[in-house]
């Protein structure tokens, strides 16, 4: 069991990417009694319920290629595109479960970030 345990979370940890999306706008509304971000990215517009973001905030000195501002980023944990399909339904449960109750000993992944970076 602890071999079958070590596998799935090797299994998982190669198989999931982040993927970034710079934020254009966000509002947040209720979408089916839920609150939700709505949130305008630079590729298309996408609907998250407001519990599965973690928040981050950051300051950074603004340069040349960053000047003085606010940006904000989408960050997405999905499944790499070369999984094979048997394995697809099992690492996407697990990846949309956020890991709760299905392995104890699977590293804990955050799904949805909204990164708030300052330049100054």
């Amino acid at each position: 069991m602890v071999i079958f345990n070590l596998k799935v979370n090797w299994d998982f940890s190669h198989s999931i990417k982040t993927v970034s999306y710079r934020i254009e706008d966000y509002r947040i509304k209720n979408y089916k009694s839920k609150a939700c971000y709505f949130l305008k990215t630079n590729d298309g517009n996408k609907v998250v319920p407001k519990d599965s973001i973690k928040l981050e905030e950051n300051d950074k000195k603004a340069n040349k290629i960053h000047p003085i501002g606010t940006v904000i980023t989408y960050k997405q944990v999905v499944l790499k595109n070369n999984v094979p399909k048997y394995r697809q339904k099992l690492l996407q449960v697990m990846l949309e479960s956020n890991n709760e109750g299905l392995q104890k000993t699977i590293k804990f992944v955050t799904r949805n970030k909204l990164v708030r970076t300052n330049y100054r």
